[in-house]
């Protein structure tokens, strides 16, 4: 009897069973975050250096400057794009541990071709980067999901966050079951292709997962990442202290997003999603319609000047200096405030709910796949659409796709905090999935019956 009851242990409580060493567990799944570190360098390397580089590649005085600008900001998440949908074959083919060595040689090298002035060796550098990005940024995840226990879950899994943003619900194989898990990790894995994750009971959580792997774009985080400095230069008019400014913005994203453990293990996901993008819409408006003011202000002080003789124009400055700086840094606090709510909120938690019902390497690579698309588009066509439409405008159109995202959360997302794994199947699940599934278990406890069966009439017969 006793038996019996510890073999019918559920998930839950077999999580809560003492893990070994926790400091080696940090240490190793620190290590594998360094890739993050990679993609989050790769990312952000061209937001202050931008300018200059325009001068190393002659650009400067291009007409399509803005367009070059764009491929090269653009070009890592394009390859990003494609890493995490190569990931799969790469990783079945050298496994966890030669791919991480295969990247960082890789890597090392790129860094000193990307020393050649050249442009377009330069954007060819940056999409090779990319597929580096994408391929770590599905290898790193799920080497920590394979060496984390469930109840190290949110912490690890802001080791690789506080750096880019991107990592992966972690699970751990108890040495009790570790053979029996080991067998079922198997068989998944053959029956792991994109056949399947495109088949029409796994269509819907393929379609949810690619939605908020697209929403987590659209609310403005990567234009600010990218284009931070143009925007602190605009609100500022300093350079130099555009640049702090930018550093400090990094800060906050590591800072917070380790913090973020705090939200996700105590409030659910759906819960987390809906205030982060219902708070991101509110700051997106209050930023547009400051940096509208802003610049009706830049503009009303350039007219005024041309109009004005010397002394009169001393004593508007004078006038106006104050309220212009405060609207300028009220425009920076309401940014650092959009990062430290991305930070606490859509950043992790896109990544944790999609590891959550998805529960395949190829699906969420092509989740991954979308997101960089997406990333790819706004680090391509956002400088053109800034000139053209102005910063302001672009800041209300993200407001109104984080309405659309709080909405689109709140009537189809499912909760799944505290859900263990065949749960969550179970409620994403469609009637004919829990049909098959019923049928598969009574299947099982009739072959069970017919063994005992078999086993006592057995043992009548020797007796």
């Amino acid at each position: 009897m006793n038996n019996s009851q510890q073999q019918k242990q559920t998930p839950n409580e077999q999580n809560q069973k003492k893990h070994k060493n926790t400091l080696e567990i940090f240490i190793h799944a620190q290590i594998a975050s360094l890739g993050s570190f990679y993609s989050g360098y790769a990312l952000g390397e061209l937001n202050m250096a931008l300018e200059k580089l325009d001068i190393a590649y002659d650009i400067i005085n291009s007409k399509y400057i803005d367009l070059y600008n764009g491929f090269l900001t653009g070009a890592v998440p394009l390859g990003a794009a494609l890493g995490c949908l190569l990931s799969g074959i790469l990783l079945s083919k050298f496994g966890r541990r030669q791919l991480f060595m295969y990247c960082d040689f890789l890597g090392i090298i790129l860094g000193f071709i990307f020393l050649i002035q050249n442009f377009q060796t330069a954007v060819i550098v940056r999409f090779i980067m990319g597929l580096l990005v994408g391929i770590n940024s599905t290898v790193v995840p799920l080497y920590i999901r394979e060496i984390s226990p469930v109840i190290l879950n949110s912490q690890t899994h802001e080791l690789s966050q506080n750096i880019v943003k991107n990592t992966y619900k972690p699970q751990y194989i108890e040495e009790i079951i570790q053979e029996i898990q080991a067998e079922t990790t198997a068989k998944k894995n053959q029956n792991d292709t994109f056949t399947l994750i495109f088949s029409k009971q796994y269509r819907s959580r393929l379609k949810l997962g690619s939605i908020i792997s697209l929403f987590q774009q659209t609310c403005g985080i990567n234009a600010i990442v990218f284009y931070s400095s143009k925007i602190f230069l605009e609100a500022t008019g300093n350079k130099i202290l555009a640049n702090y400014m930018t550093v400090f913005s990094g800060l906050i994203l590591i800072v917070f997003t380790f913090n973020a453990s705090f939200f996700t293990k105590k409030y659910g996901r759906k819960t987390i999603f809906q205030f982060g993008h219902f708070f991101l819409m509110f700051l997106l408006l209050l930023i547009s319609i400051s940096l509208s003011f802003s610049q009706k202000q830049q503009n009303n002080s350039q007219q005024q000047n041309q109009l004005q003789d010397i002394q009169q124009e001393q004593q508007s400055e004078q006038n106006e200096e104050e309220p212009a700086k405060n609207l300028q840094f009220f425009i920076i606090f309401l940014i650092y405030l959009h990062l430290m709510t991305f930070s606490l909120s859509i950043g992790p938690v896109t990544w944790i709910y999609n590891a959550d019902f998805l529960n395949s390497e190829k699906a969420l690579g092509f989740c991954t796949a979308v997101n960089w698309s997406c990333t790819f588009l706004i680090g391509l066509f956002i400088p053109t659409l800034q000139n053209l439409f102005g910063i302001s405008n672009l800041f209300l159109v993200f407001a109104v796709l984080s309405l659309g995202s709080f909405i689109y959360i709140t009537l189809f997302a499912k909760e799944t905090f505290g859900l263990n794994q065949q749960q969550i199947v179970q409620i994403f699940a469609d009637q004919c999935d829990k049909i098959e599934l019923q049928n598969i278990n009574t299947a099982e406890d009739k072959n069970e019956e017919e063994e005992e069966d078999s086993y006592k009439q057995n043992k009548y017969y020797i007796e």
